[in-house]
């Protein structure tokens, strides 16, 4: 197994948007919640916020962020979309950002097949689920 901090995920994460066509108008950022117990994802287009979502640490621990903080390796992260372009943009990018051994046909075909049915790569499960025009795209570290 093998972990990733947040700020590895979003230096990495800006990476694969610079990359992709369309798309390097698009970047990522987070924040320590007002709460000081999760770390925030916000994902956006020039100014326009495009995605939001969180890392989570582990299943039922989220206050280690607030003490080990960006520097912490997560386990989950969730996005939330209601663009389904920024959904498939980010959907990539972050396959990508989570497993860099994957080459941008690897992504795309991870992407395509976990469309409301989760598969797990490399020990990676993704799961992308749409529901009445809004996007949710999850990723497990296993």
């Amino acid at each position: 197994m093998f972990s990733i901090s947040p700020k590895d995920f979003i230096e990495r994460l800006n990476e694969e948007f610079s990359d992709l066509p369309n798309c390097s108008s698009m970047k990522a950022d987070y924040k320590l919640d007002d709460t000081g117990t999760r770390l925030e994802l916000q994902i956006k287009n020039g100014s326009k916020l495009a995605g939001v979502g969180g890392f989570f640490s582990d299943s039922c621990n989220q206050i280690l962020f607030s003490y080990l903080g960006s520097e912490n390796c997560f386990k989950n992260i969730v996005m939330y979309f209601e663009s389904s372009d920024y959904a498939a943009a980010t959907a990539l990018a972050t396959i990508q950002a989570i497993d860099p051994t994957l080459s941008f046909s690897d992504a795309k075909q991870v992407g395509a097949a976990c469309v409301d049915e989760p598969i797990v790569k490399n020990g990676i499960t993704y799961a992308i689920a749409a529901s009445n025009g809004e996007y949710w795209l999850s990723a497990r570290i296993e």
